[in-house]
């Protein structure tokens, strides 16, 4: 059984799933927590895939991650029916790798929020 864990971007920085249970308290059902923070006026929120990169840092919706061998190559991870990878070549999506595909030479170099830089034009 995966771990069910979220983290925000509030347009301006980065909080974690502690941050998001520590504001939980205003809120009497945590239906209206996700929904206050899953509104792309307010933050964006991202859920945990359950995996880990090859580096052992957990793997989010929105982050982007790269591959040693391929270096004009990055994935965004994308929530879909469960998680997939959107493959970028030189910064043009090529194809989706799918759910199943998830290759265990990938590292987190950054996210689509904070550094949507790192995906090469």
């Amino acid at each position: 059984m995966r771990e069910i864990k979220f983290r925000i971007w509030n347009n301006e920085k980065m909080s974690s799933w502690e941050d998001l249970l520590k504001h939980s308290r205003n809120f009497t059902h945590f239906d209206n927590l996700i929904g206050h923070f899953n509104n792309p006026d307010v933050a964006i929120l991202m859920q945990y895939t359950g995996l880990k990169d090859k580096n052992g840092k957990e793997i989010y919706e929105g982050d982007i991650l790269e591959s040693e061998r391929e270096n004009a190559c990055q994935w965004v991870v994308v929530w879909f029916n469960g998680w997939y990878l959107d493959r970028y070549v030189n910064g043009k999506r090529d194809e989706t790798v799918g759910k199943y595909g998830f290759r265990t030479d990938l590292k987190i170099i950054g996210n689509i929020y904070e550094n949507p830089e790192l995906i090469k034009q």
